[in-house]
């Protein structure tokens, strides 16, 4: 069994972007993050839905560069009846994530509900994009993806 992720600095540039999200509030200097990930997604790449797991501080900041792309949010499933087929207490969401665009969540979010990318080489807007009003698209508009790179940003809990 391990014992936890060895312990490594993070490069100086990726130092520079971690400081600015503690002078931002995005995390507190105690939660200090000391892991990033970064994944490049050429047109038609994505990601499966999922969690990030309890390796971690409930807390993720993406910062998205390259290309826009649509990622889905999908609620936990809850037992109606005992006998019922679990359902979602709501409808999945769509956010949509600019070049330049940092996404930040926590607590439920980040622990119970599932993020992902299709895997698609353009997306339209639905109804349940939740930031449209926020980055000047409309429902309809439809999304031609470019290669993105991303930055998931986060504080491993155990180290060694």
């Amino acid at each position: 069994m391990s014992q936890g992720m060895c312990s490594e600095p993070l490069p100086g540039y990726l130092e520079e972007i971690v400081d600015r999200l503690i002078a931002c509030s995005v995390f507190a200097d105690g939660t200090r993050p000391n892991h990033v990930l970064i994944n490049e997604y050429q047109p038609g790449q994505g990601i499966m839905p999922h969690k990030d797991g309890p390796l971690y501080l409930p807390r993720v900041a993406i910062v998205s560069t390259g290309g826009t792309v649509v990622m889905q949010l999908t609620p936990p499933k809850i037992d109606v009846l005992d006998d019922a087929e679990p359902q979602s207490q709501c409808n999945p969401l769509q956010i949509i994530l600019k070049p330049g665009s940092l996404l930040v969540f926590e607590h439920d979010v980040y622990e119970q509900w599932m993020h992902g990318i299709s895997e698609t080489t353009e997306s339209v807007i639905e109804e349940n994009t939740i930031n449209c009003h926020l980055v000047g698209q409309h429902v309809g508009d439809l999304i031609r993806r470019d290669r993105r790179v991303s930055l998931t940003i986060r504080r491993v809990l155990k180290v060694v």
